[in-house]
Parts: C-alpha cells; structure tokens; sequence
C-alpha cells in the first residue's frame, strides 16, 4: 500500500492520500500532519456515499473525482470494501493520474488484497475503469450547509473568507479542508460572532503541527484582524 501512495505522490499536483476499507477504516496513509484520523474518516465516509449513491448506478464507474474550489479529491475503488482515496491540487492532471494507478495497482493489487480484504479471495485484476466527476459550482467557505446557514452573516463569512486565505498562505490548497474542521468545532462551543474568533483561530492553530507554520499563521491572522475588527 505504502508503495503505491509513494507512487502517485511523484504525481505533480498529488498531496497525498490513504487507503479505506469499508469495515477496517483508515488503512495507510500519506499526507500531512494537519490530517487527523476522523477526518479522513469523514472524508472517506463522504465518497463512500457518493458510490453507493443513485449517481454511481452505472456500468464500470470504480472511480470518482470531487472538484472543489481549491482541491480535488480522487476515489478510486478497488474492490467492493477497499477504496484509494487522494487530495489533489486543482492543476492536477487527473489523465496521467489515471494511468499511473491503472500501471501501479495492476503491478501491486495482489499484495494489496492480501493486506485489506477481510476474506482470502485471489487477487483480482482492477477493473475496468469509468470515472465520475462532480463540480463544486458553488464556491462557499464552507461545503456542509448546515454549517453555512448557522453562520448566517456575510460580514462574518467575508471575515472567515479572509481567515482561511491565511492559512491557505502557510499551508497550501489543504486549508479549505483543515479550515472548514476548525469551523465546524468552533460552532458547537462558540455564539460564532467576532468576540469569538480567538477561539476559532486556537482550533485552527490545534490542527497544525509544523511550529514555524504555527507562527506564521498567527501573524497573518493577528495582522488581519486587527485591520478588519
């Protein structure tokens, strides 16, 4: 598994990705550090719909892409339980990435199964694969609607907008999804108004764990929003 990850991340515009299996969980992986456990989850668990979902209810789709404003996420299964997820930049060439999962998973899947299947069925050759995408069309902070509408204020999101551009400036196109996680907790302990933004930056600041990325992305939000508040 760790072969393969290693593969696609010579891949330009391939973050990283891990290995899912539907009863086992979280498999492998290789991304960084600002990727907990239970939000891979959650992003696993969020494909996982989407292949089970009425959309994927065509012949041979063993594949699908989410286009994001920032980031692309790739699905691919490889069997019924075991799915290759990766995080991608948006300048990804998904053409060149297919082919080299199609050439990396036909030289490895037999020692893939034989780590992630629950049963000891043979290894199977992949299968044939057709690809489903699906665009992001509206380009709002944060994809969970719910917790959009809980904002519910364009002077806080065009604030929360500018927060995450800061991040985006020390982390990279990961910082919608580690932003949007941040957010998500702060709601659940804060009245989400400006008094609360020390709170929401401290959750931001505890999914970072490089200490010059840290330092960084508290200079930026201080001098922030010291201009707008």
């Amino acid at each position: 598994m760790k072969e393969i990850l290693s593969d696609t991340l010579t891949i330009p515009g391939v973050i990283g990705g891990f290995f899912y299996h539907r009863d086992r969980g979280v498999l492998a992986v290789e991304l960084p550090t600002v990727f907990k456990p239970d939000k891979l989850e959650q992003m696993a668990r969020m494909l996982l719909k989407i292949f089970s979902s009425g959309l994927t209810n065509l012949n041979g789709v063993a594949e699908v892409s989410i286009c994001y404003e920032e980031t692309i996420l790739v699905a691919r299964a490889l069997d019924e339980n075991s799915y290759l997820i990766l995080l991608c930049e948006t300048n990804v060439n998904l053409e060149l990435l297919g082919m080299s999962l199609n050439l990396s998973l036909e030289e490895t899947l037999g020692r893939v199964n034989q780590q992630i299947l629950v049963d000891d069925s043979p290894a199977e050759s992949p299968p044939p694969v057709n690809s489903l995408s699906i665009m992001n069309e509206q380009p709002t902070l944060i994809d969970n609607q719910e917790d959009l509408s809980a904002v519910n204020s364009a002077p806080l999101d065009e604030v929360l907008q500018g927060m995450q551009n800061c991040l985006a400036k020390v982390i990279g196109p990961i910082a919608k999804i580690v932003f949007q996680d941040a957010v998500h907790q702060w709601k659940q302990y804060a009245s989400t108004d400006a008094s609360d933004f020390p709170m929401l930056m401290n959750m931001v600041l505890s999914h970072i764990d490089d200490p010059d990325h840290k330092r960084k992305f508290q200079e930026l939000i201080t001098d922030y929003i010291e201009k707008r508040l």
